[in-house]
């Protein structure tokens, strides 16, 4: 019987183990998609949706569209001694994130990035350090954006001991970072460990260029605002009543929890449940608030989705393939790059 490179798992099990997970994951996803169409007519989403503003709507995608790309320019600046292109990192970032969308255990969004940059001889530690400090930065710019609207939103005000916890939780990420992070190759039994060398190193080097460190932190709260702008130019096109303020948190959030919460692919149903929950703090009607959602919600998800259909090809299979066999990997040597980035 196979067995994993991470140790002594049965690929029966394995594959067991999956498939009850993603049963489950689709069981939530599907009730959640249930309570959202609660009292929703199929004739009142064809009516609010024919109302909708379609150049509003174009708006709200190109203001997506320059949000990602700002997303992609932090990736770039955060690696230091690695050449790596933008549009490449622009691709990758689609892809994973494209990917990740097919499944309803959404996990496959690091792994695919590593997989398609280790193919290109990116060291994996490297990889991961920088992936790290995205994370933390969008916890710690989604939780700044979120305190915010909490001060200045009355609707938001319940919601207000959730979003100090997650600006605690965002706090302790970055000390945990940059304090621990230069020094896991010192723990035991992990020191051994190209990639958790590499991972150090990168933190390291990251620390000490604090305005490269700033400038990624501030492409995040670009980024953030970008999206949230993009989904109040789709409310508009709804002619919801919800300050640009509201409209950030309520996309960050729904953004935010679809991503992490698994459900049917692409996170159908729990995507439309939180907006429409969230969208009921300011009495919004459920068929305009699930017609809102519906469209919010391809916009979000769609631009990953193609462009990952359109780079695997490029791409090759086999870039999926490697995923599962990272920690074995031993990527070629990448030149490090002798003049700084602007």
């Amino acid at each position: 019987m196979a067995h994993s490179g991470r140790g002594p798992v049965p690929r029966r099990l394995r594959i067991a183990l999956w498939t009850a997970g993603a049963s489950g994951s689709m069981a939530l996803g599907a009730f959640l998609l249930t309570l959202a169409l609660r009292e929703v007519q199929k004739v009142q989403v064809a009516e609010v949706l024919g109302r909708a503003s379609v150049p509003l709507l174009l708006g709200g995608l190109g203001i997506f569209m320059g949000a990602s790309l700002a997303r992609a320019l932090r990736w770039w600046v955060l690696f230091t001694q690695v050449r790596v292109g933008f549009w490449r990192l622009l691709l990758v970032e689609h892809t994973a994130l494209g990917v990740n969308n097919a499944t309803p255990i959404p996990i496959l969004d690091e792994p695919v990035r590593v997989g398609l940059l280790a193919l290109r001889g990116i060291p994996t530690g490297t990889v991961l350090a920088t992936m790290a400090t995205q994370r933390t930065f969008e916890l710690g710019g989604q939780a700044l954006l979120a305190g915010v609207g909490v001060l200045f939103l009355p609707p938001l005000r319940p919601l207000a001991p959730y979003i100090w916890g997650g600006a605690l939780v965002a706090l302790v990420a970055v000390c945990a970072l940059f304090l621990v992070g230069p020094r896991v190759g010192r723990i035991p039994g992990l020191g051994h460990l190209s990639l958790v060398r590499d991972f150090g190193r990168t933190v390291l080097l990251l620390r000490g260029a604090p305005l490269r460190v700033a400038l990624a932190f501030l492409l995040t709260v670009v980024y953030a605002l970008g999206i949230g702008v993009s989904g109040w130019m789709v409310a508009r096109a709804f002619a919801l009543p919800i300050p640009l303020l509201g409209m950030v948190f309520l996309t960050l959030i729904t953004l935010f929890v679809g991503d992490w919460v698994p459900g049917l692919p692409a996170s159908v149903g729990t995507f439309e449940f939180i907006a429409v929950t969230l969208l009921a703090l300011w009495e919004v009607e459920r068929a305009v608030a699930f017609s809102f959602a519906i469209v919010l919600h391809a916009l979000l998800f769609l631009p990953p989705t193609l462009v990952a259909g359109f780079y695997l090809p490029i791409a090759g299979y086999r870039s999926l393939r490697a995923v599962l066999g990272l920690v074995g990997q031993h990527p070629a040597p990448v030149q490090a790059d002798p003049s700084p980035k602007p």
